[in-house]
C-alpha cells in the first residue's frame, strides 16, 4: 500500500535516505516478488495473474510448482529450475527485497528511540507489533509469560523471520532481537528454533 501511495523509487528512497543508511536492498510490491521469484523458473511466470497466486496458496508448497505448470502449460523439461526451492534461491541471490539483521536491528533501535516517528504515531506502531498473532509459536513461545515483545515476521520458501523488541517502552531494558532461520523442510522447524531462542532470551534475563 506504501509503495502503491508513494512510487516504488520514492519509497526505497525513504528508507536509505531517512531510516536505515544501508543494509536493505531494494523493496518491491508483494506481487512484484512473486512474479522476480517465479520466473526464475520459466519466464512466462509474467503471465500469471493476482488470482492464479491466490489459487497457489490455498494449495500445500510442495503442490504450487506442478500449479504453476499446469497454469502456465509447460512441460517439466521446459523449465528454468527443476523445482519451486531451486527457483527462490535464485531469486534470494538477487538481493531484492532482502535486509541484513545488524540493518532490521537499527530500524528498530531507532523506531523505539522515537527517531523515525513522532511519540503518538511511535506508540502506535508499537502497540499494533505487540498485537501480532503470526510470532505466536515463535521467539514468543519460548520467553516467559507475559513478557512485551513488540515484533514483526517474515515467511517465504526456505525463508522464515521473526524480529522485534522485548520490553518496547522500557527504555532501560529494551532489548532488539532480529533472528532469521533458512534451509527448513517445514515451517514448524524453523518455529521450534525461534522458540528455543525465546528461551535462552529468557534464562539469560533480557525478558525478565
Amino acid at each position: 500500500m506504501l509503495i502503491r501511495q508513494l512510487g516504488e523509487e520514492s519509497f526505497n528512497d525513504q528508507i536509505s535516505e531517512q531510516m536505515v543508511s544501508d543494509g536493505f536492498g531494494p523493496i518491491t510490491t508483494i506481487l512484484q516478488v512473486r512474479y522476480d521469484a517465479w520466473s526464475e523458473v520459466h519466464d512466462d511466470a509474467s503471465e500469471l495473474t493476482n488470482m492464479d497466486f491466490i489459487d497457489l496458496k490455498t494449495v500445500e508448497p510442495s503442490r504450487r510448482y506442478d500449479m504453476v505448470l499446469d497454469k502456465l502449460d509447460i512441460e517439466p523439461d521446459e523449465v528454468d529450475a527443476e523445482g519451486m526451492e531451486e527457483g527462490f534461491e535464485r531469486y534470494y541471490e538477487r538481493g531484492r527485497n532482502t535486509g541484513d539483521l545488524r540493518a532490521f536491528a537499527d530500524l528498530l533501535q531507532r523506531l523505539v528511540r522515537g527517531r523515525l516517528l513522532d511519540e503518538s504515531h511511535t506508540d502506535e506502531i508499537i502497540e499494533h507489533m505487540l498485537s501480532i498473532s503470526t510470532g505466536d509459536e515463535r521467539i514468543k513461545a519460548g520467553l516467559p509469560t507475559g513478557t512485551p515483545f513488540a515484533q514483526k515476521t517474515g515467511t517465504q520458501v526456505s525463508r522464515a523471520c521473526n524480529v522485534g523488541v522485548l520490553h518496547p517502552r522500557d527504555p532501560e531494558r529494551a532489548t532488539v532481537v532480529t533472528a532469521c532461520v533458512a534451509g527448513f523442510d517445514d515451517v514448524s522447524e524453523a518455529e521450534e528454533a525461534f522458540r528455543l531462542i525465546g528461551e535462552a532470551l529468557g534464562e539469560a534475563g533480557f525478558a525478565d
